[in-house]
């Protein structure tokens, strides 16, 4: 919910899985708000390796073409979970291009760097160059290394152009409040179970 408001912006289903990572994800405007649950890949990578995820969160692009300088990385509707992209660890720039009408080059991630036995979760908004792009990290090391035990994990994020803050809850109780335009909480435990995320 806006921290300024008395009712809730919105509310939806979403099922917590058993040692499932979600990003939930709130993007839209306006009354086309919509919760995105994105399946998060929080396993070890390759050695050597990085695994980058990509949500488009332009509601006014459909299709968003992801490219580097070695060729389509992957193409990504609005709203929809696609698949991941492995690939050696470095430094890249990322080109995010129209797949439809005149070809254009709509966001561009300049001289990213990307570490091995990371994976990242690339946020497309349309961003112009003066602000940095939306990517968010975690460190889930190299195959070979000790398992880790795994929970049912969420992770909040504000993709929605606004000027307020968000609060999360889940049925009812803030799980995360405060959170503005292109921040995310930590990953945080819950239950798991079908529940109702509130805004």
């Amino acid at each position: 919910a806006d921290t300024g408001a008395t009712a809730p912006l919105y509310s939806q289903y979403v099922d917590l899985q058993e040692n499932t990572n979600l990003s939930l994800i709130l993007l839209g405007t306006g009354t086309s708000l919509r919760l995105l649950p994105f399946v998060e890949d929080l396993s070890p990578t390759p050695e050597g390796q990085v695994r980058l995820s990509f949500v488009n969160t332009v509601d006014d692009v459909s299709v968003v073409r992801v490219e580097n300088m070695n060729g389509t990385l992957a193409d990504v509707a609005y709203a929809q979970q696609g698949r991941d992209a492995t690939f050696s660890a470095g430094t890249y720039t990322l080109f995010w291009n129209s797949v439809t009408g005149t070809p254009d080059t709509l966001e561009i991630g300049s001289e990213l760097q990307f570490e091995t036995g990371r994976v990242y979760l690339y946020l497309f908004t349309g961003r112009d160059l003066s602000n940095p792009p939306l990517i968010f990290s975690e460190n889930v090391g190299v195959e070979g290394a000790p398992a880790v035990d795994t929970t049912t994990q969420a992770r909040f994020v504000n993709a929605i152009p606004t000027d307020g803050t968000i609060d999360f809850l889940v049925d009812g109780n803030v799980v995360v409040s405060g959170v503005a335009y292109g921040q995310s909480s930590e990953l945080i435990t819950l239950q798991e179970h079908e529940g109702v995320v509130t805004v």
